[in-house]
């Protein structure tokens, strides 16, 4: 066991000791890339006698900038500005009883991420913080195919609309996550944990959940 305990010990002093980040440096990285979001606990009924149609992930467009200070060798800590399109979709694939059914709901976010980022080598970096977000614009898309109207033809339909006031302006968010560089371009992953609800309503249990994956280029400063 002490054999063990010594053997991690070492490896971790080298892999720190590996981390050749000097003390005082400020990095620009203009970053951009895709979002895949779902809002958890979101359900869609589509009649009283069905089964609730979950939320699926949604892919979308992230992009923007942050900057990183470092403190030491081996720590640093980031603050950025992130346009990310956020959201959900749903699909009903129909049935005898039911036409079939797309939903899109597109959320247009402004992100302030603040992160700690500990270096594991010059290269490799994992990260974690918070995040706050404000939400600039909500538009939801519906495409129903195989509906009966009231003439009793079967018809399709589409519909589109702003549905800002529905959800939450504010948003808080845990990111955690992982950044590999080299030769200035770095290729970041974050998972974020959505703390605080999104819709209005009053029983909601709904939480942003989502990866962000981008590709930026360090400036030093």
């Amino acid at each position: 066991m002490k054999k063990i305990i010594l053997t991690v010990f070492a490896l971790t002093s080298a892999v720190f000791a590996f981390a050749q980040h000097e003390p005082g440096e400020i990095t620009l990285y203009p970053r951009l890339g895709m979002s895949v979001y779902t809002i958890s606990n979101s359900e869609l009924l589509l009649s009283e006698n069905a089964e609730p149609l979950k939320s699926k992930y949604k892919a979308g467009l992230t992009a923007g900038a942050e900057a990183k200070y470092q403190f030491t060798n081996c720590f640093a800590a980031s603050a950025g500005l992130l346009y990310t399109m956020q959201g959900e979709r749903f699909k009903h694939g129909g049935d005898s009883q039911t036409g079939s059914l797309k939903m899109t709901q597109t959320l247009h976010y402004v992100n302030v991420p603040v992160l700690a980022v500990f270096d594991l080598s010059s290269r490799l970096s994992l990260k974690c913080g918070a995040q706050v977000g404000c939400l600039l614009k909500a538009h939801s898309s519906t495409e129903l195919g195989g509906v009966t109207n009231n003439n009793g033809e079967v018809v399709d339909d589409k519909s589109d609309g702003d549905v800002t006031n529905v959800f939450n302006r504010f948003d808080l968010s845990i990111p955690i996550g992982i950044s590999y560089e080299y030769r200035n371009i770095a290729l970041d992953l974050r998972y974020n944990i959505g703390v605080t609800k999104v819709y209005k309503r009053f029983d909601d249990k709904s939480f942003n959940r989502g990866f962000m994956i981008t590709l930026g280029y360090g400036i030093p400063l």
